[in-house]
């Protein structure tokens, strides 16, 4: 009887000390707030923004894979949680922002798609059309063991050339006879304007003839 306890006793020491490396396997740097998860950028879409366009923010999309922090793992359990991100570019001629991640859960060993805001409508400058800048995504969370995950993905942001249709140098977006070549931008009747240029103004006395 007693050798049998003593069997037992063995096996639950044993089993003890296996599920301690396992533990201890996956939690390589042996720190509590460190994750046995790390998100891995499998792909992110470059970002095409039309700054004349202030009605619509821009995205990038993120493939995003959870891996165990340490390859060897004999366990790995911990899902992700994606909570806020910030965004900074670089060169810095647009500056930075944050956000909130609508819905970020990476699946432990599985992927997610992740869709961020990267150039806010609000945000978008004119003067950068024609421009490509670097977008660095800094992005946090927590495991569903209350553990911080984070990781960074950079991303192109090209600025397309503002839309000119009638190529007299002033944006379609303002452009006040956006199909007539107009660069004064005269608008003189009625008295004040009325916000459609004369050359494209049918009340305005001689028209169609104007000082373009």
């Amino acid at each position: 009887m007693f050798a049998l306890k003593s069997d037992a006793m063995r096996s639950l020491v044993l089993a003890s000390l296996a599920l301690g490396a396992v533990i201890a396997c996956n939690n390589v740097a042996h720190n509590p707030d460190h994750s046995d998860s790390v998100i891995e950028v499998v792909s992110a879409t470059p970002v095409s923004s039309d700054p004349s366009n202030t009605s619509a923010s821009d995205s990038t999309t993120l493939v995003l894979r959870a891996q165990p922090r340490n390859p060897n793992a004999t366990t790995f359990f911990n899902d992700v949680s994606l909570t806020n991100y910030t965004v900074a570019f670089s060169p810095g001629l647009l500056g930075p922002f944050s956000g909130v991640v609508g819905a970020g859960f990476v699946p432990a060993g599985g992927t997610a798609t992740v869709t961020l805001v990267v150039v806010p409508a609000s945000a978008k400058p004119l003067a950068l059309a024609g421009t490509t800048l670097i977008a660095q995504i800094d992005v946090e969370g927590q495991d569903f063991s209350g553990h911080s995950v984070s990781f960074t993905a950079n991303v192109p942001v090209t600025f397309t050339t503002t839309p000119d249709s009638d190529s007299d140098g002033v944006p379609d977006a303002t452009d006040n006879c956006p199909l007539v070549f107009n660069p004064s931008q005269l608008d003189t009747f009625p008295i004040g304007g009325n916000g459609v240029g004369d050359c494209c103004d049918p009340t305005t006395p001689g028209y169609p003839a104007c000082s373009p």
